[in-house]
């Protein structure tokens, strides 16, 4: 969920949902090279003090390639292209690449955080457990 609060009293709203399914194949014993597919779900929506209209509805997809490596056994850095499409959108597409690095705390156990450049940029963090 993401929120812009503008000066003039309209808020514009994004809610998001994302599911995917990624694979990673090892091209060393340090280095995989990484693969995702997955399905989004976007609305978009203007507030203007009590009154609220859902601008629009849509779904899309994204694809990405990716390489992780190992600089030593708790730190991997990372780096990945990543093409979304909305149709719904007026044939919203955007390319973003994205770079960062992730600290293991233990085997299963890692925190991560990354910085992404397309149409939006930002960072984002992550905490991860593996089974």
């Amino acid at each position: 969920t993401q929120t812009l609060d503008t000066s003039g009293g309209i808020d514009f709203d994004q809610n998001e949902f994302t599911i995917g399914i990624g694979y990673h194949k090892p091209v060393s014993s340090t280095t995989d090279v990484t693969a995702k597919l997955v399905y989004i779900d976007k609305e978009f929506e203007l507030t203007n003090g009590s009154a609220s209209a859902s601008v629009t509805d849509g779904s899309g997809y994204g694809v990405g390639l990716g390489v992780r490596h190992k600089v030593s056994s708790q730190l991997e850095v990372n780096a990945a292209v990543d093409f979304t499409s909305f149709d719904e959108f007026v044939d919203d597409k955007d390319t973003a690449i994205t770079v960062g690095g992730r600290y293991y705390f233990t085997d299963r156990f890692s925190a991560g955080l990354n910085y992404t450049s397309g149409d939006f940029q930002g960072t984002g963090g992550t905490l991860r457990y593996q089974f």
